[in-house]
Order: structure tokens, then sequence, then C-alpha cells
């Protein structure tokens, strides 16, 4: 199974976060499309701040848990 998981903050000043909550309706062909919101961190701040290890990347860790086979 083919999932996507996009996950947005409302302080991204490059892709807003319902810029990217637009995305579950951008991906029909997806049997699974979620929307995540980690507020307070930027576009790059997602995943490179010191914040992220404890804010994004346990949403990526469970998501891939869910659907890796």
């Amino acid at each position: 199974m083919c999932s996507s998981d996009l996950i947005g903050s409302s302080t991204d000043a490059i892709a807003s976060a319902a810029a990217v909550q637009a995305g579950v309706e951008a991906l029909p062909g997806s049997p699974v499309v979620e929307y995540r919101e980690v507020d307070g961190l930027s576009h790059l701040g997602l995943i490179a701040s010191a914040s992220a290890a404890t804010l994004t990347w346990p949403i990526i860790d469970e998501h891939l848990k869910r659907f890796s086979s």
C-alpha cells in the first residue's frame, strides 16, 4: 500500500499549512493520505531543527511503522 504523510506548519513561510493540507485532496489515487500539523517550525525546521527530533520525526516514524512492509 502506498501512503502519503503530509506534515505542515502554520509558521512555514514557504509552504503554508493550508497548502500542505490541500495535498489530501490533490492525491486521490493514494489509498492513505494523512495531514498532520506541527506548529512553531519553519519549512526547513520541520525536518532539520533540534525540535524536529521530538515533533516531526516521531510522526514520520509512526507512519513508516504503520505502512512499511
